[in-house]
């Protein structure tokens, strides 16, 4: 298969003289790049932000000024107009940044998939080529459960958390050590051995801006919380409450979005800077982006994984560094799967003339101006034994359940509002708030039962599209398949299907097409997850929220 042309593009930029200022779109052409000395080799930085839609960035035109660090970063390098995830949700998509394949063929493609073990990661890649690397993670969905650490010196994983937690400090503050740290030992190498230090890989996956959506001091965009919506409200009770929406809901929920936005651009600035003070902007390449983005209440859904919308999985892609002239890349669409191969060659100092694309393209026969985005059975799978719930609350009363070996039962109760050493109170002077809380614990546990059969008769198989400007969606399950002019509606808004019958028609043959191509090319399947493990790791995204509510 040809080399892609956006990907020519980019290094094409490297021989250019730089712009006096502004950016401008490129033009996709045939121009090559000279090699630079073979002996250079630069460090480099990706930074992942998850759950982080194009349109919210200012750089991509938002009106609001949520980016102002990721902004200077575009200001001085390339700015992808068309990127794309590979899935809209965190781990079949991170695995495709991550090792230059389309999740058919990497395997992470459910919430207890691991990568295969003959695909290599782009950590293992550069440790070969005596990198130092390191990670700092963030999404319980990137560890190494999963197999994503492999290749890294130090995969750090302490600043994990669930749907109601906040991490875009700790990431950059363990990421700011840890550069101090190898830029000491870098100092120390070269004074005591005469030669420069092993350059790096430094991966960091942010959190926020995944739900729950939260307002950070400092980084408000307006409107007041509502009795729908509210900072920290949980995602399920979002959704249940969407349709009730009104103008003031939506704009709330636009608001706090947006603040966690500005608070992860901030604390990723922080790391920028940091670099910028160690002198290392000009022997290092910086790429930003997203694993997926994350609906508003588009097309009737809060959050992401099972939507493949352009807000779900239009995603930005910004690459600075040495030599590289500020530019929009604009043109054809690329995706996650596209980047490893370019990195590794910057880094390296390699022409332009050694690329060969994405290794999934060329598998799965993906042309220049098409992109291909999947998910697939993005429900939980669980037994159908639901237990009984260990306790229940009804304000402000609170009942512990207390199983033993045999079965039997026994009850605590508390009153919530009490002093702290008088909260607990004897059963037998509250009959009546025990008589409501066992009940309310009876509905709770027959609304779990009722969730879990919903939950695990869901099935999501749906594959998008993007061929040129049209896009098509299709379910895989149903058949069903939509079609978008995404020149004149960018934002879905209006189905061709019917009226370009024959253009939907081929397009779901398209994807039948690179699906079978990417089928036959797909590596072999991830060991199975330790069960103690997966136990856990399930308790872990049923906090984080990835269900079918």
């Amino acid at each position: 298969m040809p080399l892609r042309q956006l990907l020519l593009t980019l290094l094409s930029l490297l021989s250019h003289a730089a712009c006096a200022s502004g950016q401008t779109a490129v033009d996709v052409g045939s121009t090559s790049v000279p090699p630079t000395a073979a002996t250079v080799r630069r460090n480099v930085v990706v930074v992942v932000i998850d759950t982080l839609r194009a349109d919210r960035l200012s750089c991509y035109g938002y009106g609001r000024p949520t980016t102002p660090a990721l902004d200077a970063l575009a200001a001085r390098g390339l700015r992808f107009e068309r990127a794309y995830g590979t899935a809209p949700w965190t781990l079949p998509s991170t695995a495709s940044l991550l090792t230059g394949l389309q999740p058919e063929m990497h395997r992470g493609t459910h919430f207890f998939a691991s990568l295969s073990p003959d695909c290599q990661l782009l950590a293992e890649r550069f440790a070969a080529n005596g990198y130092a690397t390191a990670a700092f993670v963030g999404n319980y969905f990137v560890q190494p459960l999963f197999g994503f650490e492999r290749g890294f010196g130090q995969y750090d994983e302490g600043c994990m958390v669930d749907r109601g937690g906040i991490n875009s400090d700790k990431i950059s503050d363990a990421a700011i050590a840890w550069l101090d740290q190898h830029a000491t030992a870098s100092n120390v190498g070269a004074s005591s051995a005469g030669t420069l230090a092993a350059p790096f890989l430094l991966y960091l996956h942010y959190f926020d801006p995944h739900y729950n959506y939260w307002e950070h001091d400092g980084f408000a965009f307006g409107g007041e919380d509502t009795e729908r919506v509210f900072s920290g409200a949980d995602i399920y009770a979002l959704r249940d409450q969407q349709k009730r929406f009104d103008d003031a809901d939506r704009a709330r929920l636009s608001s706090l979005y947006d603040s966690e936005v500005a608070f992860t651009d901030h604390h990723v600035g922080r790391v920028l800077r940091r670099l910028n003070e160690l002198g290392r902007d000009d022997d290092t390449f910086v790429l930003v982006t997203a694993d997926h983005g994350e609906a508003l209440g588009e097309h009737g859904w809060i959050g992401h994984t099972v939507q493949l919308y352009e807000e779900s999985i239009r995603i930005p892609l910004l690459l600075a560094g040495p030599g590289i002239v500020p530019a929009i890349a604009g043109s054809d669409p690329v995706q996650l799967d596209d980047v490893i191969e370019p990195l590794l060659r910057l880094a390296s100092g390699e022409a332009a003339q050694s690329f060969e694309g994405a290794a999934s393209r060329i598998a799965g026969g993906l042309r220049s101006d098409e992109a291909l985005c999947c998910v697939d059975t993005v429900g939980i799978e669980q037994s159908d034994d639901v237990p009984a719930p260990k306790s229940a609350t009804r304000f402000p009363w609170k009942l512990f359940v207390d199983v033993a070996k045999d079965g039997s039962e026994t009850y605590r109760l508390f009153k919530q509002d009490e002093p702290k050493g008088k909260k607990k109170k004897r059963i037998e002077d509250f009959p009546i708030q025990m008589r409501e809380l066992i009940a309310a614990r009876a509905d709770d546990w027959a609304a779990q039962k009722k969730e879990r059969e919903r939950t695990r008769k869901t099935l999501t198989r749906r594959r998008a599209l993007i061929q040129g400007h049209w896009k098509a969606i299709v379910d895989l399950v149903s058949g069903e398949v939509e079609l978008y002019d995404l020149k004149t509606d960018p934002h879905e808004a209006h189905d061709f299907a019917d009226e370009q019958s024959e253009r939907a028609a081929e397009l779901k043959a398209r994807i039948g097409q690179l699906c079978d191509r990417l089928a036959e090319n797909a590596l072999k399947d991830g060991p199975p997850l330790d069960p103690d493990a997966a136990a856990l790791h399930q308790k872990r995204i049923e906090s984080t929220g990835y269900s079918h509510r």
